[in-house]
């Protein structure tokens, strides 16, 4: 794990440092799928169509490995290394590669923390520095940091709450206290505290106030809503004419647009149910 405090000394203070980067990505959104793509993955029935969707775009290569999932993922994951290599050229800034790092093996790798113990404390260190590395950058980094957190103790939550465990991990430095999400949790989504409904989770919970009973689609529509969360953090960011908010926001847009091409890759490689894939704006 590298050294938090060598990072920061290194960081770069003054944002006009990443003008020249923050402008040769600028440049690059266009690359980014546009709306209709996304309404275009959302409607492919084959296989065929999303690759002839992809034919025209930046992750073209990962037609080639379309055969196997991880061969095809690891395609989508080599396009955006490529363009971190680039950032790394031009801008020896540990803060912005580490920051990155973090955040994909936190965000985008949980397959190893299911039941392993071992596995578990790795995360509980990943994700305890990569908060304090997020307290060391800016407000936005800084916002990110807590929403995720929040995010991994409302799953915590889930799990208790379907396999009837009274204990359960709960993550310091999120939006909301422990206490609040119990009381939520036990009054059905009807209990929201005023942490609740002055955070960007009101709307989820308002809107499932009317379940039942914990359900595999209810998890679903979190996992998807949390998605939509982190891509309206972004939006302010990437709107930024330049600085380290702006380059982050643009690699962790490509993040998020990896994940949904995967996503419905993987429905249609395996004849996912329509509801296994949301329904609606975002990527």
């Amino acid at each position: 794990m590298p050294d938090l405090n060598e990072i920061i000394v290194k960081k770069v203070q003054r944002s006009e440092r990443y003008g020249f980067l923050s402008g040769f990505f600028k440049a690059r959104e266009s690359l980014f799928l546009c709306l209709s793509d996304l309404n275009s993955l959302a409607q492919a029935f084959e296989m065929e169509d999303l690759m002839n969707l992809l034919s025209g775009k930046r992750y073209a290569g990962a037609i080639h490995r379309q055969a196997d999932p991880r061969d095809f993922e690891n395609a989508l994951w080599e396009v955006y290394f490529e363009e971190l290599k680039v950032a790394r050229q031009y801008l020896d800034d540990p803060y912005l590669t580490t920051y990155l790092t973090y955040f994909h093996s936190i965000i985008f790798s949980q397959e190893e923390i299911a039941y392993d113990e071992i596995a578990q404390k790795q995360f509980d260190q990943r994700l305890s520095y990569w908060v304090a590395l997020s307290s060391k950058g800016t407000p936005f980094t800084r916002e990110l940091s807590a929403y995720a957190v929040d995010r991994f103790n409302i799953t915590e939550l889930f799990r208790s709450r379907i396999h009837q465990k009274d204990e359960y991990p709960f993550y310091p430095h999120g939006n909301l206290p422990k206490s609040s999400l119990e009381a939520l949790f036990d009054s059905r989504f009807q209990h929201l505290s005023k942490e609740i409904l002055f955070s960007r989770w009101h709307a989820f919970f308002d809107n499932e106030k009317a379940y039942k009973s914990l359900s595999f689609e209810l998890i679903l529509r979190f996992e998807y809503f949390w998605l939509d969360l982190i891509d309206s953090l972004l939006e302010s960011p990437m709107r930024e004419p330049y600085g380290i908010n702006y380059i982050l926001a643009y690699f962790l847009t490509f993040m998020l647009e990896i994940e949904s091409i995967k996503r419905h890759y993987l429905r249609l490689k395996f004849g996912l149910p329509s509801y296994w894939m949301k329904e609606g704006s975002g990527r």
